[in-house]
């Protein structure tokens, strides 16, 4: 009626229906479907060939909810993400980590596990325009402090005009792509075929609803009619009318996906980004992987760790809680100063600080104690610390000295001990070298880092010379002489840097 008297003109249906058939696909999704079903089905992308690449030079990485539901050991189910790193070139899966929630920790985690396995990338070379890089999407994941970095300001020890030690406060970025010097591509909007990884994820999917009943689909709409029955009987396991869950444990469908891994590297691929090739992702990592690039155990776990900045006060670092005070011994001399510290959120016992000599110390937490009750441990490494500092005040231009030959005197002390357990464990490094299985093996380069230096602590194998054993012995001054100067080893980090 009210069509009839504005004069409106209503097309029919069939001219309706005409004109949806003739409105374009892309406009459809983008209009009704959204802006991210678009980009996921419909939008172009830049097409790739990976044939110019080295092995391991990029690495793609993401994470993924895995359609299996898992009992965990609670008795409670979940359904686990899986983080990985994929080699672009030889389509190895490098790198893998299965957990409950995804996290930068988890990326970092899988990247260690394929620096074990199959290697470090390639270090950079910049008078060749090579470098190595990680591929991601922009989640705040693979953007966060811990993977791209942020500035901390720390102090540094600085030789001055007249000889002496001076600090000075430097801007330090701080990262694993820093660390490593590697850098980060970023892929574009939603769309799977910007990242080759999501093919993988795709044959896992396909995997699993081959393999498990646990299978449960991506969405809740596409779960299977057995998986409800496993849930039915789950449900009957909760209740106590049955003695244990249908669904497959959390630790068995990892052994499983491992398996699952170690056959994808080991079966033949067709790779369109290298104009059809059937490759073996082992073989071909092997072949093009020449020269392995390593990552001590120690410096992949300080590289995984957190960092904040702290200022040294009277008992140490500060961090976690307002009472909880970290503190060595190498730390009295730089009170006062802004340093980077290193740690973990599995282990709140000890800290790692990066001094201002560029030296690493592990400091152990000085337990809060009671006034009534007090804590033996906590008085007595108070009282080592006081005596420490006391003996470092009085014997100035003895550590001062010491110091500017890039040790402290603990460290000169355990080489008049023992000078000769250096010469010992490089005879043991020569002769390994030498040995005829190393000759047949393949080159190989240890990647080091600012954080690849001597640490405090760290030679389990040698007693540790304490601040007492310290206190009972007296200033040598023959050390001064050029005749008697001891000897150091002759490793310079600052030289390996330029």
């Amino acid at each position: 009626m009210e069509a009839e008297r504005e004069g409106w003109r209503i097309p029919s249906e069939s001219w309706l229906d005409r004109r949806w058939r003739e409105m374009p696909k892309i406009v459809k999704t983008s209009l009704f479907v959204g802006k991210a079903a678009y980009e996921s089905r419909l939008a172009p992308y830049v097409p790739r060939n990976y044939s110019d690449l080295a092995a391991l030079q990029v690495l793609c990485g993401d994470h993924s909810e895995r359609d299996v539901t898992v009992l965990l050991a609670d008795g409670t189910l979940a359904r686990p993400w899986l983080t990985v790193w994929l080699d672009l070139r030889t389509w190895l899966l490098w790198g893998w980590h299965l957990d409950l929630v995804p996290s930068s920790a988890t990326a970092g985690l899988a990247y260690a596990d394929g620096v074990r396995n199959f290697g470090a990338q390639p270090l950079s070379r910049l008078d060749e325009g090579f470098f190595s890089y990680i591929y991601t999407d922009r989640g705040r994941d693979y953007r966060s402090h811990d993977w791209n970095g942020r500035v901390i300001q720390v102090h540094e020890n600085a030789i001055g005009v007249d000889g002496g030690l001076e600090w000075i406060c430097v801007e330090r970025r701080i990262g694993i792509l820093d660390e490593l010097e590697i850098r980060h591509l970023l892929a574009r909007g939603r769309n799977a075929k910007e990242k080759p990884v999501e093919r993988f994820f795709k044959d896992v999917s396909e995997w699993e609803k081959n393999t498990f009943a646990e299978y449960c689909g991506r969405d809740p709409s596409r779960r299977p009619d057995r998986w409800r029955e496993l849930y039915a009987e789950h449900q009957k396991f909760a209740r106590g009318k049955r003695d244990g869950s249908p669904f497959i444990g959390f630790d068995e469908y990892r052994a499983k996906l491992a398996e699952f891994i170690t056959g994808h590297n080991a079966s033949w691929h067709e790779r369109a980004t290298l104009g059809g090739q059937r490759i073996i992702p082992l073989e071909e990592h092997e072949r093009l992987y020449t020269t392995r690039y390593e990552i001590s155990a120690r410096t992949l776990a300080l590289l995984l760790m957190k960092a904040a900045q702290r200022t040294i006060g009277k008992n140490g670092v500060n961090c976690f809680r307002p009472d909880w005070n970290y503190y060595h011994e190498a730390m009295a001399g730089f009170k006062g100063c802004k340093v980077e510290v290193r740690y973990t959120d599995g282990d709140y016992s000890r800290v790692w600080v990066v001094l201002p000599d560029k030296n690493l110390c592990e400091a152990t937490l000085i337990t809060p104690t009671s006034i009534l009750n007090p804590n033996k441990a906590t008085l007595e490494a108070v009282a080592i610390a006081r005596a420490h500092e006391q003996r470092v005040i009085r014997d100035y231009q003895l550590i001062a000295q010491s110091q500017l030959r890039g040790e402290t005197a603990e460290d000169r002390v355990a080489q008049l001990i023992n000078p000769n357990f250096a010469e010992v464990d490089e005879a043991q490094d020569a002769a390994e070298t030498e040995s005829p299985l190393a000759a047949a093996a393949p080159a190989t380069v240890h990647r080091l880092t600012r954080l690849d230096r001597r640490r405090f602590c760290e030679i389990p194998d040698q007693p540790r010379i304490g601040s007492g054993e310290i206190g009972k012995l007296e200033a040598d001054w023959s050390i001064f002489c050029q005749a008697a100067v001891v000897p150091v080893r002759e490793y310079d980090y600052d030289d390996q840097e330029e």
